[in-house]
């Protein structure tokens, strides 16, 4: 696999553990995912923020999905496609990777942020910033202008064929834009893992009960942490600084992943 050859985040954890355990529980989720959609096309693997492609490969070795990847930083779209062309054609053929950023409304006048140490905190229209709020321009990679565009501008909604069990989104702060933008796409989603936290989101005028809101307003009723049983209402109180990994789903059932 093909990971920064500068000290990062991601990329570090990979060359000491020989994978990244945050993709755990997407495999766990997707074999879950036949219970909860019961639909008879193919099923759909999207991931929103692929980074370097940790997870996509992840899914890709251990499931025969189709995946859909959205990576718009070009630093880690070079280690994502230099990745890919490395693997068989079978498996390269299941991956559409496209190097844009999702959000609410299109447009190619924005631009993306990355901190040095960590491109997974590549941060989309905003200087990224660390909790104090302080960063030197030095601890940034020069910014680099973008494309976005709406997630339903990617899939042809007019056809009832789509079938998407998981969703991850990992998108540092964009995640309401993301949601405003994925019109019918809703109806087809079944689950989506993501994290949650206030001050990220209030950093992009949002916060989390204006992302939970949305997603009730689409049918998804059961919301939980990772590690047990937690209602995401219990996130409302105090704000949070670190992002808290949590699954959303449509179905009426809790679904357990142990951590």
């Amino acid at each position: 696999m093909c990971v920064h050859e500068d000290h990062d985040l991601v990329s570090d954890s990979i060359v000491e553990y020989s994978r990244l355990g945050d993709c755990d529980v997407l495999t766990k989720l997707w074999g879950q995912s036949e219970m909860i959609i019961g639909a008879t096309e193919q099923p759909i693997y999207v991931d929103v923020g692929a980074n370097i492609g940790a997870c996509v490969l992840e899914m890709l070795l251990t499931s025969t999905a189709p995946i859909v990847a959205f990576e718009p930083h070009p630093r880690d779209q070079f280690c994502l496609t230099s990745t890919l062309v490395a693997l068989s054609q079978e498996q390269r053929d299941r991956v559409s990777l496209f190097p844009i950023a999702l959000g609410n409304e299109k447009g190619s006048g924005s631009t993306i942020y990355a901190a040095k140490g960590n491109m997974g905190n590549s941060v989309v229209g905003v200087v990224v910033k660390d909790r104090a709020n302080r960063i030197s321009t030095q601890d940034l990679y020069p910014p680099i202008p973008i494309q976005i565009e709406r997630l339903d501008t990617n899939f042809n909604t007019d056809s009832d064929a789509w079938n998407i069990p998981l969703m991850k989104m990992d998108a540092q702060r964009f995640e309401c834009r993301i949601l405003d933008g994925m019109g019918e796409v809703y109806d087809f989603l079944a689950m989506v893992s993501t994290e949650l936290a206030s001050d990220w989101l209030i950093g992009q005028g949002y916060s989390v009960r204006g992302l939970l809101d949305r997603l009730r307003a689409a049918s998804f009723k059961t919301y939980l942490k990772h590690q047990g049983f937690t209602r995401a209402e219990e996130l409302l109180g105090e704000p949070q600084e670190k992002g808290l990994s949590i699954v959303i789903a449509k179905s009426k059932k809790y679904w357990y992943v142990p951590n």
